[in-house]
């Protein structure tokens, strides 16, 4: 099969699981921000803040480390396989030990505190998951991870609305989720044994070692650092403003970060043909990875353009159509968060890049830099200035990550700055927003507008003014050729 079509094969595996996944988590997001309000939203983001900042512990950036050598040797995999199972249950129990003493120097709440534990368990379940899916991405078959992932989406869904239906309260309805996690780990682990067979449990001390030293600098890029940009506005805002704050915020970056699942989808496709690619041309990257790579920026960047213009030009009405109208105040903290797509979508494209070619040093420092910018911002303006300081402190640095990870991607391949693609997509977008204001305007629901109307303005846009060409259009018929 053809790398296009394996590709194609691939992101629409994980296409059909995450428009599957995130029909299920809207739905279950907005069911429960109305059953709970504002302040329960605030109390379940900070359970969940500390249980995602500590759960790095024990996945240690692994899984992409996983990824990459399997796809490079697909003979490794028993090895690795048995090696992290082992690995993560040590860890399990030190990230236990963590969590208990954090959650008693906090001084949670008991329902606070179960709530924390639930996630903590549910967080576990899904990293041990994790290690089947892993193998399953290296061979390039995302079919099994869109198995697992739907069922489990539809699991959480339909226990947890039980549980909501039949009055129970948010302890109830988090360890509806663990059992739907339950469910995850036992199908990834049975498609694994019926696949490729299930590895006995050996540990390689020497394996052991390699693993934890070679998957440090993931565990910085790949777990650390996220955490710290993603979780420390929640960890500070729950510790100077109300849980009505908090629960604006959360639900904001909430429906924002839905939106992040479209380019971790995609490039969880592409990572593992950057690494192949890469392993067959280790000290000079052939023309076909550069290919890859630019079409994956490409796409990603024109994709984050409209869903940035859309996403801001919708955020009043967006939010009480989903959430309801107790959430209203949360419509100007998801105007400043989305233009998190247009600058960060592309951010997947180059930290994958440069993680699949044997950069990840290079990636762990400069992430390193970038973490301590968040780290500021999330404590000079989240205090100051509340949940809309915590936006702009995501979305600052972001931007600033965006333009030097771009340059330093474009430099490493020898390829020249898409300034043709990048202006038509910003002209192209600009006819967009003026079709959907008067679109707004004239009554059309929000919906048709976000599905009938935008996206053929902007692809036409597109079209006209070349952000797509003729190449894109044979590199699609390509893929979707029957092999």
């Amino acid at each position: 099969m053809s790398t296009a079509r394996a590709v194609a094969k691939n992101t629409m595996s994980l296409f059909l699981a995450e428009v599957i996944s995130k029909a299920a988590s809207i739905v279950y997001f907005a069911v429960l921000a109305r059953y709970i309000q504002v302040e329960g939203v605030g109390q379940v983001s900070a359970g969940q803040a500390v249980v995602y900042s500590l759960i790095v512990l024990v996945s240690f950036g692994m899984d992409q480390l996983l990824i990459r050598d399997i796809s490079a040797d697909k003979r490794r995999a028993p090895a690795y396989v048995s090696t992290v199972v082992l690995l993560r249950l040590a860890l399990t129990a030190v990230f236990t030990a963590i969590l208990l003493f954090v959650v008693y120097r906090i001084g949670y709440t008991r329902e606070l505190a179960n709530i924390t534990y639930l996630y903590a368990a549910n967080a576990v379940l899904r990293v041990f998951s994790d290690i089947a899916l892993d193998v399953f991405r290296a061979h390039e078959q995302m079919e099994y991870n869109l198995v697992v992932r739907v069922t489990r989406d539809i699991a959480n869904v339909v226990l947890s609305l039980i549980a909501i239906m039949a009055g129970a309260g948010i302890v109830v309805i988090v360890a509806a989720s663990v059992a739907a996690s339950v469910l995850e780990l036992v199908l990834a682990w049975a498609l694994l044994q019926r696949r490729y067979g299930l590895p006995r449990l050996q540990w390689r001390p020497e394996l052991g070692r390699h693993l934890m030293v070679a998957a440090l600098p993931f565990l910085l890029v790949t777990g650390i650092y996220p955490a710290v940009q993603q979780q420390l506005n929640t960890i500070v805002l729950s510790a100077t403003a109300n849980s009505t704050d908090l629960g604006r915020f959360a639900a904001a970056n909430t429906i924002v970060g839905l939106l992040l699942l479209i380019p971790a989808m995609f490039m969880q496709a592409v990572y593992p043909v950057f690494s192949r690619l890469s392993a067959q041309a280790p000290s000079s990257p052939e023309a076909s990875l550069r290919l890859a790579y630019r079409k994956s920026f490409g796409y990603l960047f024109l994709f984050g353009v409209a869903v940035s213009v859309g996403t801001y030009m919708t955020a009043g009405r967006i939010v009480p159509m989903v959430l309801g109208d107790s959430f209203s105040k949360a419509a100007p903290a998801m105007q400043i968060l989305a233009w998190i797509p247009m600058v960060s979508y592309v951010g997947y494209c180059n930290g994958s890049f440069l993680t699949a070619v044997g950069k990840e040093r290079l990636y762990m420092i400069t992430e390193g830099v970038f973490t301590v910018v968040y780290g500021l911002f999330a404590l000079i303006l989240t205090p100051r200035y509340g949940y809309l300081g915590a936006c702009w402190a995501m979305l600052a640095p972001t931007i600033v990550g965006f333009g030097f990870y771009t340059v330093l991607c474009h430099r490493l391949l020898g390829l020249e700055l898409p300034w043709r693609m990048m202006a038509a997509s910003l002209v192209s977008v600009s006819a967009m927003a003026l079709v959907v204001r008067w679109a707004l305007a004239a009554g059309v629901h929000v919906l048709a507008v976000a599905v009938l109307i935008a996206p053929p303005a902007y692809g036409l846009g597109l079209y006209a003014l070349r952000g797509i060409t003729g190449e894109d259009v044979a590199l699609l018929r390509r893929a979707l050729k029957p092999a």
